[in-house]
């Protein structure tokens, strides 16, 4: 995809103008997304309002949403794609370890099916799932999409109506407008 870096940049560079400790991993395998989640989920401590952001492809499999790295090979099966992919809800549980009060997931994933047509056909939908979050007493957790549940996220636009920008995806172009404003979480997404 031609602009996950960019969006990566950009929203690092917003965040630390809202005063936030970045951690960033661009165009990264599968060994480095997990040693760059070791390394963020170390520097959140309790009671903190941890972010984390994700540009690029994602899947949806038997109900659950994966974030797909550069070494993700496409046309696996389901087994494949649980030991090669990131399960989301382990992002989301790792900050709720670290105990963070607030959690803020933002995926600005398009919709990449990776698994063999027969089993994405009968057994996965288009865009990725719907999620619950933990509903914990010390703090809540946003997950926010680049699009409803099933449908598939628009990546960039080159129409004059949403304003041509291809530099950022379509999501990231609005939420970088937004995090400048420093509006509080909810009202920005």
């Amino acid at each position: 995809l031609p602009n996950p870096v960019n969006d990566a940049r950009d929203v690092a560079m917003a965040l630390r103008m809202c005063d936030f400790s970045v951690e960033m991993a661009l165009d990264v395998t599968l060994e480095e997304f997990e040693q760059a989640q070791m390394a963020f989920e170390k520097r959140l401590k309790p009671g903190t309002l941890a972010v984390f952001y994700f540009s690029g492809h994602g899947s949806e499999y038997q109900g659950k949403n994966y974030l797909l790295m550069r070494d993700t090979p496409h046309g696996m099966s389901a087994k494949q794609l649980e030991r090669k992919a990131i399960p989301v809800h382990e992002v989301v549980k790792g900050m709720v370890d670290c105990r963070a009060a607030f959690r803020v997931v933002i995926l600005d994933a398009c919709r990449t099916a990776p698994v063999g047509n027969s089993e994405r056909d009968s057994k996965s939908s288009r865009g990725l799932a719907y999620m619950e979050v933990p509903d914990l007493e010390s703090g809540g957790t946003v997950i926010a999409f680049a699009t409803g549940p099933g449908k598939e996220a628009k990546y960039y636009s080159d129409d004059n109506v949403l304003g041509g920008n291809m530099r950022n995806g379509l999501y990231t172009k609005f939420l970088l407008q937004h995090l400048r404003k420093r509006l509080p979480v909810r009202e920005m997404l």
